[in-house]
């Protein structure tokens, strides 16, 4: 606030723009400002006579998609506007804007300006361009600039940031006084990997799957560009033909142990090219489709079996799925698969039957589906993470799918341990599109849940990544992360949402090797500050 102010004052007639990564971020930045700023006389355009500047209070346009809160002023006259990068573009484009008028640049969560992100489009396209000297000043906020394997790449990472942002310094807080005020916003939670294998009936669920996943993408592999850019393991098993059954388990607990590169097979068939025999484009991109689904349906399980039931079912049912027969003659197993879907469907609805009945999550849920979320009610269930008889206890749980979070809404709902002390759970997902659970909230439902998080209505909150960057989320004294983070920048974003004093930051991790990789993510982290402080001292000698 400090930096804005100083620019509005030596700028009297250049507003300045406030840019966020998400919608939900637009109101609240906006609402920070003129909770901050609003009250103060700044000496500004005259809102009537444009030859004029008056002392008044400040102007700020708040917009994005489906929001504009304005009061007939037209949008040059503001003194600060607060949107989104892609809703900025476009007014920069209908020439509403003009990127020289602006004093000053705010890139909220600077770090996204890299590669072909919205930020990073916005200054290559209208920053750069313009002669240094009619440049607005770019402040760049952020927790989590960088994060590589070793110090040096880590340096060269954050360099390579700097100059995205038009040969920008970095500054850090070395100060005592103010390390000390910084201190009381930042999180010094205990991070706590708890490591949840998977049952019996998961493991032997995510092999059946994992082989069916591994014969399709095979046989995309054979009708397009996959063969030549695919590993030595996967091209043995395209030249065996029949494929040994042996080779496909074991290349299947493999995958089981190594997401990443399962992950990355699911990105490969994304970008898969139709070989030149091939004259059929509708049935090539219906086998792709459909190794990318189940790929995607593989990663989301993660959670739970019973999460993934539903788009299971569909992508197996004849009747909706159009290249089930396509498949079939290829000699891929879908009529077992659609079977063995089947039956799983039908045990989980029979639960649901049971649940609803006792009104409880316990003996209603199959435990082989939901161990993961046994773990989570441990957690939540601990005294030594959380204070329940406090106050202002509150908990954060972190899940990667809007269906997911919805469900665990519902579940913990029906728990004795929430029934038992009136406790409220609440959920938080990302705006935009979708359908039945995977429905994204409006912006203005989302405000109205966060107000309510902010005035501590609710005991438990259950978000997606929504909650996990920018988002003014009070302190908490738990979060629980169900998904790993596997960046440095979302191992901060996440970890910072603890801020209570002797907080916990709890990891549910499915193997040894995420938690081997969550102390590789700390590593980087450590990396990171050490090369910001070098950057610094660079700057500092160079002057």
């Amino acid at each position: 606030m400090m930096t804005l102010s100083c620019m509005l004052t030596l700028n009297p007639t250049r507003p300045v723009l406030f840019l966020v990564d998400k919608v939900l971020l637009v109101l609240q930045q906006a609402r920070y400002i003129i909770n901050e700023l609003g009250n103060r006389d700044f000496l500004r355009p005259h809102l009537t006579e444009d030859s004029r500047l008056e002392k008044r209070n400040l102007k700020v346009a708040v917009l994005c998609g489906g929001l504009s809160v304005r009061d007939g002023t037209p949008l040059w006259k503001h003194d600060v506007i607060v949107t989104t990068a892609a809703f900025c573009q476009n007014l920069l484009q209908d020439e509403v804007l003009r990127w020289a008028n602006f004093s000053l640049v705010v890139f909220d969560e600077a770090h996204h300006c890299t590669k072909n992100h919205p930020y990073n489009k916005l200054l290559v396209e209208h920053h750069n361009p313009l002669p240094v000297q009619q440049r607005p000043k770019v402040l760049g906020l952020t927790a989590s600039p960088a994060g590589r394997r070793t110090e040096e790449e880590t340096l060269t990472m954050l360099k390579n940031l700097l100059d995205n942002l038009g040969g920008a310094t970095i500054a850090i807080i070395e100060d005592r006084e103010a390390k000390e005020q910084l201190d009381m916003f930042s999180s010094s939670a205990r991070l706590v990997p708890i490591c949840v294998p998977m049952t019996e009936a998961e493991m032997g669920f995510h092999e059946r799957l994992l082989s069916y996943f591994i014969q399709a993408y095979v046989e995309l592999m054979r009708c397009s560009n996959l063969q030549q850019i695919s590993g030595v393991r996967l091209q043995g098993l395209m030249n065996s033909k029949p494929i040994n059954v042996q080779d496909i388990t074991t290349f299947a607990q493999h995958l089981m142990s190594e997401p990443d590169e399962l992950s990355e097979m699911v990105q490969l068939a994304q970008t898969a090219r139709m070989k030149s025999s091939i004259t059929n484009q509708n049935w090539f991109e219906n086998i792709r489709m459909h190794v990318m689904t189940v790929g995607m349906t593989l990663l989301n399980s993660e959670d739970g079996i019973d999460f993934v039931l539903d788009d299971l079912e569909r992508l197996f049912n004849r009747n909706l799925n159009k290249c089930f027969d396509e498949l079939k003659d290829m000699g891929l197993p879908c009529k077992q698969i659609a079977s063995y879907v089947s039956s799983l469907c039908d045990a989980a609805r029979l639960r649901a039957i049971e649940e609803s009945e006792k009104s409880e999550v316990g003996s209603g849920v199959n435990p082989s589906t939901m161990s993961i979320f046994q773990e989570l009610l441990g957690t939540l269930a601990n005294p030594h993470y959380v204070n329940w008889d406090s106050q202002d206890s509150m908990v954060l749980v972190l899940v990667r799918e809007r269906k997911v979070a919805h469900k665990f809404k519902d579940h913990l709902k029906r728990t004795s341990f929430v029934r038992e002390r009136n406790m409220r759970v609440a959920v938080v997902v990302g705006h935009g599109a979708g359908s039945g659970e995977g429905e994204g909230m409006n912006l203005r439902k989302q405000d109205k849940v966060l107000q309510g998080i902010k005035c501590h209505r609710y005991d438990i909150v259950v978000a997606t990544s929504v909650a996990e960057e920018g988002v003014d989320i009070p302190e908490c004294q738990l979060v629980v992360c169900l998904n790993p983070p596997t960046t440095v920048k979302a191992l901060v974003q996440m970890r910072g949402r603890a801020r209570q004093k002797d907080s916990y930051f709890v990891v549910l991790c499915s193997s040894q090797q995420e938690k081997q990789k969550l102390e590789e993510l700390q590593k980087q982290e450590l990396n990171m500050k050490r090369a910001a402080a070098r950057l610094t001292q660079e700057h500092s000698a160079a002057r």
